[in-house]
């Protein structure tokens, strides 16, 4: 590793959290949570929340935490 900046992605809203699922960057982003290849940041997809807080992986599903409306989805 080198320290060098191999990317910047504009996400519009924050970004609060990140987590990795072996293929894809999942980010929450407020209201939503952003799907992202890993290979270029491109989005995937973009799934509504009221407020998504936080994200865990457990080895084959994406877990948010939707604070506002104490919610727990899995995608």
């Amino acid at each position: 590793m080198t320290g060098a900046l191999l990317g910047t992605f504009n996400l519009t809203i924050g970004p609060y959290n990140v987590a990795f699922d072996g293929t894809h960057v999942w980010v929450t982003t407020g209201f939503n949570v952003s799907e992202l290849r890993a290979s270029d940041g491109s989005v995937i997809a973009k799934y509504p929340t009221k407020n998504a807080a936080g994200l865990a992986f457990d080895g084959a599903n994406m877990w948010v935490a939707d604070e506002s409306v104490n919610l727990l989805h899995k995608f």
